[in-house]
């Protein structure tokens, strides 16, 4: 067994070579969970705004 230490750059550089054929993949993975984050934490201000005005 290897035990040799990497640097968090190989390690990086080691762990994104095996998506470079998913890339559009990996971004619209991570997009989609970024716009469900924010609506996640807008919902509730419309909700706010909904019942305060009426």
């Amino acid at each position: 067994m290897d035990n040799k230490q990497y640097s968090t750059r190989e390690l990086f550089r080691r762990f994104a070579s095996y998506f470079k054929k998913y890339r559009f993949t990996l971004w619209m993975d991570l997009f989609c969970a970024a716009l469900t984050t924010v609506c996640e934490l807008v919902l509730p201000l419309i909700m706010r705004y909904i019942t305060n005005e009426g």
